[in-house]
């Protein structure tokens, strides 16, 4: 799977003929991201008369943020100093 681009949604097709299907989008939002993901099933499901598509929306664009995992508090260790103790 691919990344997709700020903004660009990304479509990922699963099965010949198509049977899943998984769109996502990110979009930098200051120091998070915002996150959408929505999988789509297609065929005769139990839920659905006939044949169709089944959509579930697993990561809500407006609510879903994440942090970049690189980044931390912004907090630096400092180097405990060593004391001569011969002078």
């Amino acid at each position: 799977m691919m990344y997709s681009f700020s903004g660009v949604m990304y479509i990922e097709q699963i099965g010949d003929p198509v049977t899943f299907q998984v769109n996502y989008t990110k979009i930098q939002n200051g120091a998070n991201y915002a996150l959408g993901v929505v999988l789509s099933v297609l065929g005769v499901m139990p839920d659905s008369p006939g044949s169709g598509v089944s959509a579930y929306n697993l990561m809500d664009l407006n609510t879903t943020r994440i942090t970049p995992a690189g980044c931390g508090t912004g907090k630096r260790r400092r180097r405990k100093r060593s004391i001569d103790l011969s002078k």
